[in-house]
């Protein structure tokens, strides 16, 4: 094969390689743009074609984010079974976890912890517990009060 050969050879890949990248980085840019198109094509609710005006469509959860909506199952999940956490307070093993004897841990709740925020009175997020919901009532090792 002669040097000029490989030359083109050479050229016609990297045009190629170059358009592809092009139409990647416009695909790319125009990905948020999605939801909007489906938000002119629909009249909100009734699936009928038409209506610019209609709210756009919400966005599909993601099954980490669907996950998140769910309470935790301290049997499966590693972070909340090493942290001790249960969903009931009151059933946490003192002799294991003596954090929460005494008149102090009578006061340790999810609902009272730094990392706890409610997403309605019974359930809500932790930010060391992240797979799921916990419950308000409830209760782990890395209980830390809450405005402390």
């Amino acid at each position: 094969m002669s040097d000029e050969s490989k030359s083109q050879e050479t050229q016609s890949v990297d045009h190629s390689r170059r358009s592809m990248i092009r139409k990647m980085a416009v695909v790319m840019a125009s990905l948020p743009l999605v939801p909007l198109l489906g938000a002119c094509t629909q009249k909100s609710g009734t699936g009928e074609s038409g209506g610019g005006n209609a709210a756009a469509p919400a966005a599909p959860q993601t099954p980490a984010a669907a996950a998140a909506e769910k309470p935790v199952d301290p049997d499966t999940d590693t972070i909340a079974k090493s942290l001790g956490y249960v969903a009931d307070a009151n059933q946490v093993d003192t002799a294991k976890f003596p954090t929460r004897k005494g008149e102090a841990g009578a006061k340790q709740f999810c609902r009272t912890c730094s990392y706890y925020t409610a997403k309605d009175d019974k359930w809500g997020h932790c930010q060391v517990i992240q797979s799921g919901l916990v419950a308000s009532g409830g209760w782990c090792n890395s209980w830390n009060l809450k405005g402390a």
